[in-house]
Order: structure tokens, then C-alpha cells, then sequence
């Protein structure tokens, strides 16, 4: 598996999505605890529904709604809460992206113990080829050996050199697939117990 298509994975995995989603808010919460130590101007208009009063009378736009302008300023002065308040946040998205991190790496490890296996499965399933083609060829040889029986034995002895050099080949064969495996285990041993932790 390429790169480019195991990190479009991770990106697609609803996990990885989620803690991105937690860090990208630690990041906004940050930045609203930073904005938060200057001050602020606001400016708008107020809206009022006033109803009419029946019953009093000289009374200059009575019922008539009203609108008022409003302007508000505000001073941060509590500093050093607002100081601890971003260096709180601050902590909280250096977690959270720890956590991403991490997740990104438990991933990563997995779909490389993946691979590994599936290489080791290839290889094994060449040498059962390979050990297949050995067999077929000693079956031929067999059948060689019988007609040898029955007419010349030159021929006979050239058969069971054959027959142990091919025998000799598949006795390696097989003790290469057991090396493979004890390698393997080796390789996956280390890699399933960071799983289990």
C-alpha cells in the first residue's frame, strides 16, 4: 500500500476525525481566551415594541415603537485570570494534539504489521508454488522409476539422483518456511503486545 493512499485512510478514519475536530475547537478556544485580554467596542440599535396606552392623553407618540442606538465598552481588568485562562487552553490543545498524535501513530503502526503479514503471507505462498512444482516433478520422476524397473537401470540410477536432489530442495524448502515463520513471530511478537498494552 502507498503512502498517499494510507494517509487518505487515517484521514477518512472517523477517530482521527474526531480528535481533529477536538483540536481544531482547543484552537478556537484558545485564540476567543487570547482576544478576550483587549478591549472591546460594541455598537448596535435596540428595538422596543411599545404599545398604546388608551386613556392618556397629551401624551406625544404614545404607541409609536421606539429605536435606540446603543454603544457599549468594555476593559478587561482581571489580567492575571485572563493570562491563566489562556495558558489553561493553551495546555488543553497541547493534550489534544498529543492525542491526535498518538491515535496517528497506533494507525500507522497497524497498517505496517498489516503489510508485514501480507509479505509474509506472499512469500510463503511462493515456496508452496515452488515445493508444488518439486512434488509434480518427483511424481514424473516415480513414473519414470517404474518403467526404469522395468527396462534399464542406467536409467534407474539417474532417477534416484534426482529423486534425493529434489528431496535434498524440498528439506530447504521446508526449513526456510520455518525460518520465515520464527522470523515473523519474531517481527509481529513485539508489535501485538504494543496492542495489548
Amino acid at each position: 500500500m502507498d503512502d498517499d493512499s494510507s494517509t487518505n485512510h487515517q484521514l477518512k478514519s472517523p477517530g482521527i476525525q474526531r480528535l481533529q475536530a477536538i483540536v481544531e475547537s482547543k484552537k478556537m478556544d484558545l485564540n476567543s481566551a487570547e482576544l478576550s485580554r483587549y478591549p472591546s467596542l460594541g455598537v448596535g440599535l435596540d428595538y422596543i415594541s411599545i404599545a398604546e396606552k388608551p386613556g392618556q392623553f397629551g401624551i406625544q407618540n404614545n404607541g409609536k415603537d421606539a429605536v435606540l442606538a446603543k454603544v457599549s465598552f468594555s476593559l478587561p481588568i482581571a489580567q492575571k485570570r485572563k493570562k491563566a485562562d489562556i495558558q489553561s487552553k493553551a495546555s488543553e490543545l497541547s493534550v489534544s494534539d498529543y492525542s491526535l498524535q498518538a491515535h496517528l501513530i497506533e494507525v500507522k503502526t497497524a497498517l505496517e504489521q498489516w503489510n508485514t503479514t501480507l509479505e509474509i503471507n506472499e512469500i510463503q505462498q511462493i515456496r508452496i508454488a515452488n515445493q508444488m512444482a518439486i512434488v509434480d516433478e518427483l511424481l514424473s520422476l516415480e513414473q519414470q522409476a517404474i518403467e526404469a524397473e522395468q527396462g534399464d537401470l542406467s536409467r534407474y540410477f539417474e532417477y534416484l539422483n534426482k529423486k534425493l536432489r529434489l528431496k535434498t530442495e524440498l528439506l530447504q524448502y521446508q526449513e526456510n518456511e520455518f525460518l520465515t515463520k520464527m522470523m515473523a513471530q519474531s517481527v509481529l511478537s513485539p508489535l501485538s503486545m504494543e496492542f495489548i498494552k
